[in-house]
């Protein structure tokens, strides 16, 4: 577990924002994504979420539980929007890529992180 560094909760909420207001409109981009690239969204948006979240809460399961949290409730909110609908499985892809960022992604760069290598070596 690595300290938690409240400067990724800046990131990670401007991201949850961005992805609250792409799901708020029918076509956000003008053009619907068709599969599997919305799933490939879904993954690469919840990555990059779930990094932040890890990073903001110095904890990769938290990071993952929250993007997880993040994702279920977004897709309940695309259910009560006009030309959406909610669908389990870009929650799926909203899971998977929420511990890709979180887990894999947090877990594996911190070991290549500038910085990482000068601290680890000090006695």
């Amino acid at each position: 577990m690595r300290p938690a560094n409240r400067v990724w909760w800046w990131p990670a909420l401007a991201l949850m924002a961005l992805l609250w207001w792409l799901s708020s409109t029918a076509d956000p981009l003008g053009v619907a994504l068709a599969h599997p690239l919305d799933w490939a969204a879904h993954f690469l948006s919840y990555a990059a979420l779930g990094f932040c979240l890890g990073r903001a809460c110095g904890s990769s399961a938290a990071g993952w539980l929250l993007a997880a949290w993040f994702g279920a409730f977004e897709e309940v909110h695309q259910a009560f929007v006009p030309g959406r609908d909610a669908g389990i499985g870009d929650w799926w892809f909203d899971l998977l890529g929420g511990w890709a960022g979180s887990v894999v992604l947090g877990s594996g760069l911190s070991e290549w992180w500038p910085g990482r290598a000068e601290q680890r070596k000090a006695p």
